[in-house]
């Protein structure tokens, strides 16, 4: 199901005038906008509600079957955009999570999330992610071993107590290429 059929979208219309005058939204559109900063149209709009741990906005929408949590930049594009059709994700241009300028936002797969959060190099590498069993003096000292014609991989896995496939990886610069 996505997200604009599990939203009630009848009270979800334009933000609130950036002065503070005039009607104010109903319902959920308000209790939306009372959780952002709102800057000028080329500026990220800061969320200042509930966070996930991940560091994403997250607000309650009641939704066809009950009280769902939603991330908020998901919630500004079905406002201002439109549905998020099934599979898709929704992407900060900005990179900025906690941004929902629907002008900082566009459609995208996993994958082309992954890649551009990739390009950016914004995704944790090395000793920052957390499946990392090498450290990098580990992987350095590993490239030593072996570029010495001493140690074979197989030695060199079960001494780092990885796969000799990862060993041979190292050494061919095929992971841990980035510092």
């Amino acid at each position: 199901m996505s997200l604009a059929h599990s939203l009630s979208l009848a009270h979800l219309d334009s933000p609130p005038p950036k002065s503070g005058k005039g009607p104010r939204p109903k319902g959920m559109a308000n209790r939306f906008w009372s959780k952002v900063t709102r800057g000028l149209d080329s500026e990220c709009w800061e969320w200042n509600g509930t966070m996930f741990p991940d560091g994403y906005g997250v607000l309650g929408v009641k939704g066809i079957r009950g009280r769902k949590m939603e991330k908020a930049h998901r919630i500004s594009y079905v406002m201002h955009i439109g549905e998020i059709p099934e599979g898709m994700s929704v992407c900060h241009r900005c990179d900025n999570k906690r941004c929902i300028n629907p002008g900082h936002l566009f459609l995208g797969t996993n994958g082309d999330n992954s890649r551009d959060a990739a390009s950016k190099n914004l995704l944790p590498f090395g000793e920052k992610h957390w499946k990392t069993m090498l450290s990098s003096d580990d992987v350095e000292q590993i490239k030593r071993d072996y570029s010495s014609g001493v140690f074979l991989q197989t030695e060199l896995a079960s001494r780092y107590g990885v796969a000799s496939t990862t060993i041979g990886q190292i050494v061919r610069g095929e992971r841990r290429a980035r510092g």
